[in-house]
């Protein structure tokens, strides 16, 4: 019995160490239907953050006896691509036959990596990039950045909070914005559960030479290099990226999203909009510009899977992904997909988030070894 709860006290214990301008007006309070309320805590990182919640009401596996259901959101951009996981854990302890202990665990994770911002010019007929079809004129390696990070919290009238997380590169170039709450709510329109972050992507004065700065390679034709410095030529960008997740099947949701469930029905995967806001050249903004997104299995070691194969273990599964935006030369684009995890009920409505970890292995080797 004290080793049982040995392992909820280092379970919840571990959750608590482990962890643009946003209008928090935008936020709206919506229905805990089939999903939980947490409190998160979030710890800022040298260029990245954890975000812990630990449910205060309900669970999203039902189990008997004592309940500990966990949301891990990490963001990192050490020596590294940008790479935000999302990790799932849920653990009961519950008395069994002739005295003894029922213990029950479930895990879920994934991670989106975006990789490579890509100009190109259109040369095949067909709408958005085709590598291998479209001529690839400039690029930047996402991982060749150092990020800022903000963290903004603020509490709603209704006594929950809501967490507002920017990660902006040194140059003011790319920028990833992230939302999460303690309870399910709409940001301007997208539901996202206690699970779940919205997300927005910024892509900014890329055409600008004195922001974009082309690296000091003489010839910077090999995609190690941080920026090619933008063309000359009448292009467009793309963004290069990937999803992966441990151990389960990834389905594709028609063609806005991947999804990913575990053996206790617990959903989680990358969603994403068709259409981005773009600030074209002359000022002028077109807020339903179109994304064309195609998912892949493979980017051939080209694109950055190389460089992550880290943290996809062997049985992992993967998709490269690219969405091209809409406008010749664009100032400005900015688009929001969503990531995480949440309940059937809560999935049929919207989507999430997950990828297997050192992370979640250290939480499931906590369990073995507590009860050794």
């Amino acid at each position: 019995m004290n080793k049982v709860f040995s392992l909820l006290f280092c379970i919840l214990l571990l959750s608590h160490v482990a962890l643009g301008d946003f209008d928090f007006n935008s936020v709206v309070s919506i229905s805990k239907d089939d999903d939980v309320v947490r409190a998160y805590a979030s710890v800022q990182l040298p260029g990245g953050f954890i975000a812990t919640g630990v449910s205060v009401d309900g669970s999203l596996v039902e189990g008997d006896g004592v309940n500990v259901d966990t949301s891990f959101f990490k963001f990192s951009t050490l020596g590294s691509f940008p790479i935000l996981q999302w990790f799932y854990y849920h653990g009961s302890v519950s008395a069994g036959a002739g005295g003894s202990i029922d213990i029950s665990t479930s895990a879920l994770s994934s991670a989106y990596i975006p990789t490579y911002v890509i100009e190109y010019v259109e040369k095949n007929g067909q709408e958005g990039l085709q590598i291998g079809e479209d001529d690839i004129v400039g690029h930047i390696n996402l991982a060749k950045y150092t990020y800022d990070v903000d963290i903004e919290t603020n509490k709603q009238a209704t006594g929950f909070n809501v967490y507002h997380i920017t990660a902006t590169s040194s140059n003011g170039l790319f920028q990833m914005n992230f939302t999460l709450a303690d309870q399910p709510v709409e940001v301007d329109g997208n539901r996202i559960s206690a699970e779940q972050t919205k997300i927005d992507i910024g892509i900014y004065n890329y055409y600008d030479d004195k922001v974009n700065k082309a690296s000091s390679t003489i010839l910077c034709k090999d995609l190690a290099c941080g920026s090619t410095g933008p063309s000359s030529n009448q292009s467009s960008l793309a963004l290069l990226s990937f999803y992966a997740a441990g151990k389960f099947d990834l389905d594709l949701s028609g063609n806005a999203g991947i999804t990913v469930q575990n053996d206790n029905g617990i959903y989680a995967g990358f969603n994403w909009v068709s259409n981005a806001k773009v600030t074209k050249e002359d000022g002028t903004v077109s807020v339903s510009a179109n994304v064309v997104t195609s998912v892949n299995g493979t980017d051939n070691q080209v694109y950055g899977s190389a460089q992550i194969s880290g943290i996809f273990t062997a049985d992992a599964s993967h998709k490269f992904l690219v969405q091209s935006f809409e406008g010749i030369r664009p100032s400005a684009v900015e688009w929001d997909p969503t990531m995480g995890g949440a309940s059937e009920k809560f999935q049929n409505e919207n989507s999430g988030f997950r990828i297997a970890s050192s992370f979640v292995l250290v939480l499931v080797g906590l369990v073995a070894a507590l009860l050794l």
